[in-house]
């Protein structure tokens, strides 16, 4: 990871944890300076990246928040993403804050729901469900 970041031109940057997800896929937080990048490494043969790309840009066309992928090597598995930060809705939400934050997150499901064509994905049943559960056994 860390030669291909040096092959885009990047230097003197440090790398840490940024999150997991329930994937073989793993992040890292990107800094150099005052900038911030995530690294997603997705092991090709277990996670192929095409689909993580085109679910951020139908994400992006509905004018939800979707990481933009600055670099990309897919033969590698590797993206580099915008980074959104470390603020999640539960570190915020309080009294004050979960009625704007609850209907930010409902209009967002909302345009989910009703801007993105799925038509062309695979439906999410029970049989991918079983499927995907049973990588992490």
């Amino acid at each position: 990871m860390t030669g291909w970041l040096d092959s885009l031109g990047y230097s003197d940057y440090t790398l840490s944890a940024a999150s997991e997800d329930a994937s073989f896929r793993s992040y890292l937080r990107v800094e150099c300076g005052a900038n911030s990048w995530i690294l997603m490494d997705a092991p090709p043969e277990k996670e192929p990246c095409d689909r993580f790309i085109d679910i951020a840009t139908r994400l992006r066309k509905a004018r939800l928040s979707a990481p933009e992928i600055i670099h990309q090597d897919q033969l590698q598995g590797f993206l580099l993403l915008t980074d959104f930060g470390s603020t999640d809705y539960l570190s915020v939400l309080d009294a004050s804050s979960e009625g704007p934050l609850y209907a930010d997150a409902l209009i967002a499901l909302l345009r989910m729901q009703t801007s993105i064509d799925c038509d062309d994905l695979p439906a999410y049943d029970e049989q991918l469900l079983i499927q995907e559960m049973d990588l992490f056994r």
